[in-house]
Order: C-alpha cells, then sequence, then structure tokens
C-alpha cells in the first residue's frame, strides 16, 4: 500500500492524495492496472488505501465531487499565476494577472477576457475545475 501511496499518478500531501496526470501511465495502462491492485485490497479485507483525498475518494465512488479550489493545483507555476487572478481587487489587476497567466489558461480552456469581476471569479472556477477534475477524466475511467 505504501508503494502505491507514493506511486507517480498520485500528488498532494501524503495523507491526502489525488491523481495526477502522467500520459505516459495513461497510456500503459498504469491507471487501471493500480485501480485493480487496489480493489483487490478492498475485496480481500486487507489494508484500505487510507490516503486517498475525499475528493479523489468521491470521483472514485461516483459521488458528487467537491468543488475544486486553489487549495487543489499541485502544479506551483499554475497555483501561483491563478492566486494572482485571485488576489486581483479590481478588472484592471484582473487582467493583468489573467494576461500573465495566458498560456496556462489557454492550455486548461479557460481563457476569456475579464471584464468584471464575475467573470474573473468564472473563470478561476473553470480553471479550477479542469485542473482537478476535467483532465483527469480518462485516468479515472480506467
Amino acid at each position: 500500500m505504501r508503494q502505491l501511496q507514493r506511486h507517480t499518478i498520485f500528488e498532494g500531501p501524503e495523507e491526502s492524495r489525488t491523481l495526477a496526470l502522467d500520459s505516459v501511465a495513461l497510456q500503459k495502462g498504469l491507471y487501471r492496472m493500480l485501480g485493480k491492485m487496489l480493489i483487490i485490497c478492498l475485496v480481500q479485507g486487507l489494508v484500505s488505501p487510507p490516503f486517498l483525498s475525499e475528493h479523489l475518494y468521491r470521483q472514485v465512488c461516483g459521488l458528487q465531487p467537491l468543488l475544486a479550489c486553489i487549495e487543489d493545483i499541485w502544479d506551483h507555476t499554475l497555483k501561483a499565476k491563478l492566486q494572482n487572478i485571485a488576489d486581483a481587487t479590481n478588472v484592471e489587476g484582473a487582467r493583468e494577472a489573467v494576461e500573465e497567466a495566458t498560456e496556462e489558461l489557454s492550455l486548461l480552456g479557460s481563457l476569456q477576457y475579464v471584464q468584471n469581476m464575475t467573470q474573473r471569479d468564472e473563470l478561476l472556477a473553470a480553471a479550477f475545475h479542469h485542473y482537478v477534475d476535467g483532465r483527469k477524466v480518462e485516468a479515472l475511467q480506467q
């Protein structure tokens, strides 16, 4: 179980791991294999995986996921840029922060022109959701 916990397909603190997106592991079917290993442990009554985050647990069980937030972002560069957007106190500051994060937001499919602070909040919610949930759909399906 410790080896599973430390595997590269997981990220986050040791006691609250979530899935990391590893395209090589995805292509090799490692998510499927490790998922089967976890299932065998549970069915056989062996050690349960105490390291799964609440968010990942809810995803795996098909429950309504928790809303993603900035604390769920493990990429430090992306987190800092999203934090700059969140910290903006006016529309101009939000636009400047969005401009600095253009490349990352484009990759997340969350880039949009911010005309007011509500749009800033919507942009952030979309970026959080895609990073935490959307980009890992195929891995979860394995």
